[in-house]
């Protein structure tokens, strides 16, 4: 569930009912819930042929914005779509619907989307180096770019070891900060970075 900045609240949910998990988005109104474009009916937001799951919604600029992770044939990638109300439709952002979606790395997993910078930023884990890390991008009204050199690539934004297990992730402004937690075993720390122009620097000794 989330609020946009009129008050109005809205939920993003995945359910089975089309035959296969996919995403469904509602708006609260005096009536009761109510969709958006088609978006709480059929095939919802998400509308494929493979399941679509743990979904993360944003109200930017009052236009509901919506990221999940999609199950494809060779893994899991970050789609998202976004409400046009003078079409009543539900639209691609950059390539966010395409085959590969915002992510591009079929290692995608658990999605976060936040306003950072007066622009989109979507964040999540993803295993492509081989370890679990927090990758980040940007919308700059074209396509999805990263945040910063090597933040979706790589060993991302966290460059953990251990791995990171649970994270999350604010902003203010342009300043950026995300948390995680990893460890082996019974051993498990947390973690911070903020952004530091370029790059991504460890909070207060916290690495």
């Amino acid at each position: 569930v989330t609020v946009g900045a009129d008050g109005v609240r809205y939920a993003a949910w995945a359910d089975s009912r089309n035959g296969n998990y996919e995403i469904y988005v509602a708006r609260e109104s005096a009536a009761g819930w109510e969709m958006l474009g088609g978006s709480a009916a059929g095939g919802g937001v998400s509308d494929s042929q493979t399941d679509s799951r743990q979904p993360a919604l944003l109200v930017f600029d009052g236009r509901p914005t919506v990221v999940w992770t999609e199950v494809n044939g060779n893994g899991t990638d970050i789609m998202g779509a976004q409400y046009g109300a003078g079409t009543d439709t539900w639209v691609t952002l950059g390539n966010s619907l395409l085959p590969g979606g915002i992510s591009l790395t079929t290692r995608a997993d658990r999605a976060q989307i936040i306003e950072a910078d007066d622009r989109m930023l979507v964040t999540w884990i993803d295993t492509s180096s081989g370890t679990s890390q927090v990758y980040a991008k940007v919308f700059d009204g074209v396509a999805w770019v990263e945040i910063t050199p090597g933040s979706a690539s790589g060993l991302g934004i966290t460059q953990a070891r251990p791995p990171v297990s649970e994270y999350d992730v604010a902003a203010e402004g342009g300043n950026i900060a995300v948390t995680w937690s990893g460890g082996f075993g019974d051993e498990v720390e947390v973690f911070a970075r903020v952004r530091a122009g370029a790059g991504w620097v460890g909070l207060a000794g916290s690495e």
